[in-house]
């Protein structure tokens, strides 16, 4: 069977991505109780093992993403985080000895920027995250960032509005892990739309929250078993798919 290469969420490729996405979570999820780190290390190392597989069979169609290191043409896209994935990069960067006072200002700054629209042309901000066109996250990176993967260069990327030729499950995979995550911090009897809207965020505004709240073990606790508020309003931009998402997974309940 071939592979879909629109990006769009189909009813098809949302009934394969969630119980892909669900095993994933079980086998983060196996062993010992294990902390919130190495849950999401296991997950993020699960879900790049499932995205090789899946490039590897696009490949095998003769259809290969044209992502390399140092490509970063993407890297000026506003992403989408959940809570799990912002406490998870603050840890590493607050470990990582970068200066933080200054990597709260750029996050500030591209965060108002996101909000007040920006330019009509995104590649005039590019990712605090991105050092010599390198990610220096790159094994915390968001689950956005790992399901995106380009079939264009640099010189094929629109910015008009018009869509940019993807690998279509990759996208459809990410979003389905993405839902999870988010409902796996929501409020006790929440339904799917309103775990969605609980707590997805700006990439920026999530890892600036976080960096923001004082001690991160205990900010995560207080968030977890409390939910004392650490994050700003959702972001929409995260909505959109995984809003699908979690509608898709009431209609195949």
């Amino acid at each position: 069977m071939r592979m879909r290469l629109e990006s769009g969420l189909t009813d098809q490729g949302v009934a394969v991505a969630m119980p892909m996405a669900e095993a994933m979570f079980k086998l983060a999820a196996a062993g010992p109780k294990a902390l919130p780190r190495v849950f999401m290390d296991r997950l993020l190392m699960a879900l790049d093992a499932f995205m090789l597989a899946t490039v590897e069979r696009y490949a095998a169609q003769g259809v290969i993403p044209t992502c390399k290191r140092g490509c970063s043409h993407c890297c000026v896209i506003p992403v989408g985080i959940t809570p799990l994935e912002a406490f998870h990069i603050a840890r590493f960067v607050a470990q990582s000895g970068c200066g933080l006072t200054n990597l709260r200002r750029r996050l500030k700054q591209n965060s108002d920027y996101r909000h007040d629209g920006g330019s009509e042309d995104p590649r005039t901000v590019k990712c605090v995250f991105l050092q010599n066109r390198v990610c220096s996250i790159y094994p915390v990176r968001p689950v956005t960032c790992r399901s995106y993967f380009s079939l264009c260069g640099a010189d094929g990327m629109r910015w008009d509005g018009g869509k940019n030729p993807l690998l279509g499950f990759p996208v459809t995979l990410g979003a389905a892990v993405g839902f999870l995550l988010l409902r796996e911090t929501a409020a006790p009897g929440a339904s799917p739309e309103e775990a969605v809207r609980q707590d997805g965020q700006l990439l920026e505004d999530g890892v600036l929250a976080v960096l923001n709240a004082g001690d991160i073990n205990t900010a995560f606790d207080n968030f977890i078993r409390r939910r004392e508020p650490v994050f700003p309003p959702t972001w929409p931009g995260i909505l959109i798919e995984r809003q699908s998402m979690g509608a898709a997974q009431e209609a195949n309940a």
